[in-house]
């Protein structure tokens, strides 16, 4: 059974291995506007269909979200838990995770949905 100097050694080691990955990810972000953490569930509408799905972020210009179906990248229509208002964005990326899960990012149109 290893000791207690050991498994936090290795959850320091572990801890050290992620943020090197998120200060890679955050130093090759091209984005030019302030996001903020933004989580709350939403509903997708692709071609007729709505899917659930989560927010993870927002700037002026754009949604991040968090899904379980691959999203095309083309115009859909996002409604968020508690609003009223139902937003238009156009998906830019839309990536896999790891068990069925994915990241997707639209930037916002103007008008209506």
């Amino acid at each position: 059974m290893p000791g207690k100097e050991t498994t936090q050694a290795y959850s320091e080691g572990l801890l050290d291995d992620l943020l090197l990955v998120a200060q890679a990810e955050f130093k090759s972000d091209r984005r030019t506007e302030q996001r903020y953490p933004f989580f709350r569930p939403a509903s997708v509408q692709v071609g007729g269909h709505n899917f659930s799905a989560f927010t993870r972020e927002i700037s002026v210009s754009g949604v991040g979200l968090l899904h379980s179906m691959e999203l095309p990248l083309s115009e859909v229509v996002i409604q968020i838990a508690g609003g009223a208002r139902q937003l238009r964005l156009r998906i830019e990326r839309c990536e896999p995770i790891g068990e069925g899960w994915y990241t997707g990012g639209g930037a916002l149109l103007g008008g209506n949905a």
